[in-house]
């Protein structure tokens, strides 16, 4: 119910609890809960501890943190029976002195490891009143305490504050809604910063220092389940409103995200695998550059109408030279890349004067081919690598598509493209494939690899007259 946000459910939960102490997972989830609807899990919260005591019940010192507040009015209690909002308010005070007093004992150790990134982040979480109070019992040890005691509380409060910021992002992808825009204000007006991603399972972090996705797999999405960065999360989130998600990429970039920054993937190839036309339109009037990373991601993309006006995209950019200097000499352009452009002359002069071989990444360049001659293409193919060759590839290129747009389909609850679906069976794709995967039927690893020039080249792009 608190991974889920369910508040009915939380509520009678709570209100059924007795007095068994809750469990810490209970806890835990609240810890993590960044949604707009935490607010009212909170006075829920609240709630439980008053009609226990507060002596009762455990509450954790980052809660404490949390659910008091430096003043609040019997009134504000609104899940609490009118008789009980006199004793919530006075409990939710009571919370918030005993955090500030335990704060205060913590820099009596001159230990800054005494502030977990817990407790540091729940202040992020707090009324701009009741953050005032703790910020200002942080500042008071420039005075009363070593200078590198007050620098290492504000680096960690930082850190809890960036955790907090690609919590919520990632949250905001896998639920399908646009991130808490104001909750992501504030903590950038706490010191989130833009670059470090979230933390793999395999990161040998403490619990302390976890960065990553605390609700386990419940929080990897059907598309995306690498370490990503802010602006990673937010090339990928297309189910944010589009106003507000093109306003987030460019705050992120204000805040020295960069936009052809690679982590695993740089953020315009995400915006483009993720099928997100706002983030592909943002990032490239951010200056994001179109590379060979951002044309394989096209590759991800069964449907006709987003990968169309995709490439339309791509092409005004090409015509204006915003591409990667890879790009720019037609020599080092990858063939599945002209064949698909419809450049029948430079396709049959790489594969007749280089040694190029064709594939099914080739071939299902050639399928997807809007301006070309498909069957000239295709006659040059078959005339050096024979026919067989050729529908082989062609049949797991086939194979391939079918697959990706069946998956597509369902990740978006839509109907299979039945014309689509009928050319793919009608070319040999088989419909018995498992385990079908892109990365082992079509990339190239050359794609994977490569890093953006951004140096003025002496090239010519006249030489590229496929994309122009």
């Amino acid at each position: 119910a608190m991974w889920s946000c369910n508040v009915r459910l939380i509520r009678r939960l709570l209100a059924a609890w007795g007095g068994r102490p809750l469990h810490s997972s209970a806890w835990r989830a609240l810890r993590f809960m960044t949604d707009p609807r935490r607010k009212d899990v909170e006075d829920m919260f609240r709630l439980y501890i008053a009609e226990r005591s507060l002596q009762t019940v455990e509450v954790p010192f980052w809660a404490m943190i949390q659910l008091g507040r430096k003043e609040m009015r019997p009134e504000e209690a609104q899940y609490a029976p009118p008789s009980l909002r006199e004793k919530v308010a006075s409990t939710v005070t009571k919370m918030h002195t005993e955090a500030c007093s335990t704060m205060e004992a913590a820099f009596g150790t001159e230990d800054a490891a005494a502030f977990p990134l817990d407790a540091l982040a729940a202040i992020h979480k707090c009324d701009a009143d009741t953050k005032a109070v703790f910020q200002n019992i942080i500042n008071a040890t420039k005075l009363s305490r070593p200078v590198q005691l007050h620098s290492s509380v504000v680096r960690r409060s930082k850190r809890a504050a960036t955790r907090e910021l690609l919590w919520e992002l990632r949250r905001a992808l896998c639920e399908k809604r646009t991130p808490d825009m104001a909750l992501a204000a504030r903590l950038l007006d706490s010191g989130a910063t833009m670059r470090p991603r979230e933390a793999s399972s395999d990161d040998e972090r403490s619990d302390d220092e976890e960065m990553g996705r605390p609700g386990g797999p419940r929080f990897s999405t059907d598309f995306d389940d690498a370490p990503r960065n802010c602006l990673d999360l937010l090339a990928l989130n297309r189910f944010a409103d589009p106003k507000q998600l093109e306003f987030a990429i460019k705050k992120a970039v204000e805040y020295n995200a960069d936009p052809n920054h690679a982590g695993y993937e740089k953020p315009l190839a995400l915006a483009v695998r993720g099928r997100n036309l706002t983030a592909v339109n943002t990032l490239l009037s951010l200056g994001a550059t179109v590379d060979r990373q951002a044309l394989a991601a096209l590759r991800y993309i069964s449907d006709v109408r987003v990968r169309h006006e995709i490439e339309g995209k791509f092409l005004a950019a090409f015509q204006r030279g915003e591409c990667s200097s890879t790009l720019k000499v037609l020599k080092d352009v990858s063939l599945w890349i002209i064949v698909q452009s419809g450049n029948v002359k430079a396709a049959k002069k790489r594969l007749k004067d280089q040694s190029d071989s064709a594939d099914a990444g080739v071939l299902l360049a050639l399928r997807r081919c809007r301006d070309g001659d498909k069957k000239e293409l295709r006659r040059i193919m078959v005339e050096k690598f024979g026919e067989r060759s050729v529908a082989g590839w062609s049949a797991e290129a086939a194979t391939y598509e079918l697959v990706t747009e069946l998956r597509e389909a369902l990740i978006d609850k839509r109907d299979p493209d039945e014309e689509l679906v009928r050319e793919l069976v009608r070319l040999g794709a088989n419909t018995q494939a498992r385990g079908v995967e892109l990365d082992n039927y079509i990339l190239e690893h050359e794609d994977d690899d490569e890093s953006v020039d951004l140096s003025d080249s002496d090239s010519d792009l006249s030489e590229c007259d496929s994309f122009q």
